[in-house]
């Protein structure tokens, strides 16, 4: 039987953060060495290689305010754009509906 107690888990997960985040500061690294000492064949090289990897964040918006990454305006923004405040009525029946 395996016992668990706090002390376990808190080291474990302090672990794992700090291993997220070496990884993260080392492949920014070599992103920016990549981007600084760019040749058509490195840079061709990263896209293929980029290619199929999904997008964990969202690109900055146009705001009210100028482009901006902030999630709070980013938020704001989209909110005021495909959701109205006062949105017309609609009938839940249909003329036309079978």
């Amino acid at each position: 039987m395996e016992v668990c107690n706090a002390t376990t888990n808190e080291t474990k997960k302090a672990a794992q953060k700090s291993l997220c985040t070496a990884i993260r500061l080392v492949k920014k690294e070599w992103a920016n060495g990549l981007l600084h000492n760019a040749t058509m064949e490195s840079l061709w090289k990263a896209t293929r290689w980029c290619h199929s990897r999904r997008q964990r964040t969202v690109p900055a918006l146009a705001t009210d305010n100028g482009l901006s990454d902030n999630r709070n305006e980013m938020t704001n923004t989209l909110k005021k754009r495909f959701f109205k405040d006062n949105p017309p009525p609609v009938n839940h029946i249909l003329p036309n509906d079978p």
